[in-house]
């Protein structure tokens, strides 16, 4: 639970501290669209590849994201111990997208990782909760454990 607690402060002091530079990239027009996301698939814990969530693709639009739109690749890549994938996603994407011009919108992307895996860790502890069994239970718990990890890592809070 301290994890938790001290996630929550984290990320109360983080969207405060970084207010300013989100209004300033949405003003740059470096926007979330929460229609639809980058996500890897995990075919295995070796090879993972990307795909495209969509809801609605009549309301989908082409804008960068303010959490960079990679910090769904680049947990999940983190997750499964696979920083080599995670460092070269980011290199191209810079090169292609000019949007970590300074050292707030690190601090941005960390912010979007650290909820994307607080997210996971969520619904992993509903299907920990509703499992049938107590093999699905530890193997849900498991995944919760590892996404706690994640986040105390990301917020720094170890």
């Amino acid at each position: 639970m301290r994890v938790i607690e001290k996630s929550i402060a984290w990320s109360g002091e983080s969207i405060l501290n970084l207010k300013t530079r989100i209004d300033d990239r949405v003003c740059l027009g470096i926007k979330r669209d929460v229609h639809g996301d980058p996500m890897p698939e995990i075919s295995s814990h070796i090879s993972s590849r990307l795909f495209l969530i969509v809801s609605n693709l009549t309301i989908r639009t082409g804008k960068l994201t303010s959490s960079v739109g990679s910090h769904f690749c680049v947990w999940i890549w983190k997750y499964i111990n696979r920083r080599d994938l995670e460092q070269t996603f980011i290199t191209t994407y810079k090169k292609a997208f000019d949007c970590f011009t300074g050292p707030e919108d690190y601090e941005l992307f960390n912010y979007y990782k650290c909820l994307r895996a607080n997210i996971r860790a969520k619904v992993h502890a509903i299907n920990c909760e509703q499992a049938d069994n107590e093999t699905d239970r530890e193997f849900y718990l498991g995944k919760v454990k590892s996404y706690l990890r994640l986040i105390a890592e990301y917020a720094d809070i170890g």
